[in-house]
């Protein structure tokens, strides 16, 4: 026996049956899209994170150096009137600068009224 596809009239529970089948495949594709849309933007952070770390080491071989927290003291020489800035790890000078005038000003030291009678009693 031989079949051929042909068109077929369909009921009206058949047509009920298709009216749930689609309008399961439309909420089905929207999940989809959804998911689609979540999933471009975490690989987009993944990848852009990626690019970032490798740019940086990128720029470290390419200084043969990378910045570091490191420990520094910052000494004031009034004399030359400048504040330089030393590198505890290297003893390196890595800045110096000059000395706002408000920061020429030494302490004072005044004593009051009851520590010269104690320093002269």
């Amino acid at each position: 026996m031989q079949t051929r596809n042909l068109k077929c009239a369909l009921t009206e529970e058949q047509i009920t049956q298709r009216g749930a089948q689609l309008a399961e495949c439309v909420h089905a594709l929207a999940e989809l899209e959804t998911g689609k849309k979540n999933a471009a933007a975490g690989f987009k952070e993944k990848i852009e994170g990626v690019e970032m770390t490798m740019a940086r080491v990128a720029r470290e071989i390419g200084e043969r150096a990378e910045y570091r927290d490191v420990e520094i003291t910052k000494t004031k020489d009034f004399e030359r009137n400048v504040e330089e800035i030393v590198r505890q790890d290297t003893g390196e000078v890595v800045e110096t600068r000059v000395l706002h005038p408000s920061e020429r000003q030494g302490e004072l030291k005044i004593l009051r009224d009851d520590d010269d009678t104690e320093a002269m009693g």
